[in-house]
């Protein structure tokens, strides 16, 4: 049974460079489903980080998506500043992206929560089209609440207040 998961995770990992922009994206939703499930992806963790360094945005939003699922033992922490840069990206949907599965990260890296707050409070979106404009605004503020939230949990659970 373990050597039909792991190549089945071989598979997907192989498919998820793939150039079918659709098998790719089958194989992110693949792999996310096994990662809510399993740590069996996370060795391919330094794999998926290299697709933050694709010039297409739609690998760069493949590998978003799988960095907020999981990063329990730090292995990805090398990708954050490559993370958080995707909130500029030229693409708006990959900063979007990058907003949207923040707060799933941010759980498991409360060290980095006040750097993505700041991140998020200092957005510019001048950059993008205005039909744009609201989308990547109304993120960013949900996002922001989110954001402050954990630091608001984490600060009261650290200081002992009730």
């Amino acid at each position: 049974m373990d050597d039909v998961r792991a190549q089945s995770l071989e598979a997907l990992k192989a498919l998820l460079f793939s150039r079918n922009n659709q098998a790719a994206y089958a194989a992110c939703q693949a792999l996310e489903a096994l990662c809510e499930e399993s740590d069996a992806p996370y060795r391919y963790a330094e794999d998926f980080a290299r697709l933050l360094d694709s010039p297409r945005s739609l690998k760069r939003d493949r590998e978003l998506a799988l960095v907020a699922r999981w990063d329990r033992s730090g292995l990805v922490d090398g990708a954050i500043g490559k993370y958080l840069a995707s909130q500029q990206d030229p693409k708006p949907i990959t900063v979007r992206q990058c907003f949207q599965h923040m707060p799933m990260l941010a759980q498991s890296k409360p060290q980095l929560q006040q750097q993505w707050a700041d991140v998020l409070a200092n957005a510019d979106f001048s950059g993008y089209m205005g039909s744009m404009l609201p989308l990547l605004e109304k993120d960013r503020q949900t996002v922001l609440a989110n954001m402050l939230m954990l630091l608001a949990e984490m600060h009261f659970g650290n200081t002992g207040a009730v």
